[in-house]
């Protein structure tokens, strides 16, 4: 018998087409969850963070010479604002004899930094000098003026025992004779008043010098 090849069922006409395959329809991507402008949003974003260091920048710039600035002092040398300073600060302060008003410092007051100071000096090298640390409960320790062979007396001021330290100025400014000095110091209503009164040894009366520290404030 003649080889026959098997039927195709395509050439059927009695067969049924076969059918395609379903297909699923494209989607569109799913969009993200930020929002279109992101992009434009953040760089607000960045415009505004600049701005703000900017603004910082220049603040602080600003409130250092601020600072700077502050911490010049004003000196003033006129005899007649010193004593008024003077009275200001210490009230009827008894000025030794001999004594004339130098200057009149004022200085924003930070920490050790005293607000205001007077200066009054004598004979040989003798000085009064009234500090004024605005705002303090004591004198700073680097303001406690450091002597030898020191003992203790004592005023009274508002009702309150004062302690005056008494002593040797160790390497004064002047070499040829030693410096003794009484300093004490009271509260006022504006901050911590010390007020010293140094003198070379030849010229220092202690008793002079508690006179002149008991007329403090009065």
């Amino acid at each position: 018998m003649p080889d026959t090849d098997p039927p195709d069922p395509t050439s059927d006409p009695t067969s049924e087409p076969t059918p395609e395959p379903e297909t699923t329809p494209a989607t569109e991507p799913t969009p993200v969850d930020t929002p279109p402008d992101l992009g434009k949003r953040q760089e607000d974003r960045a415009r505004r963070f600049v701005r703000i260091c900017a603004a910082v920048l220049l603040v602080a710039l600003g409130l250092g010479s601020c600072v700077m600035y502050s911490f010049i002092p004003s000196i003033d040398r006129d005899p007649v604002t010193v004593r008024a300073a003077l009275s200001r600060l210490a009230g009827d302060l008894s000025i030794p004899e001999g004594f004339e008003p130098m200057r009149a410092v004022s200085i924003n007051p930070f920490l050790i930094v005293p607000g205001e100071s007077v200066v009054f000096e004598g004979p040989g090298g003798s000085a009064l000098v009234a500090s004024l640390y605005k705002g303090a409960q004591e004198p700073p320790q680097n303001a406690t003026l450091e002597l030898a062979d020191e003992r203790t007396e004592t005023i009274a001021y508002m009702g309150e025992d004062r302690p005056v330290r008494i002593g040797t100025i160790p390497n004064p400014p002047i070499e040829s004779e030693a410096v003794r000095a009484a300093t004490t110091w009271i509260r006022t209503s504006e901050g911590v008043l010390q007020v010293t009164l140094s003198q070379p040894e030849s010229e220092f009366d202690e008793a002079a010098a508690l006179a002149t520290l008991k007329t403090i404030g009065r």
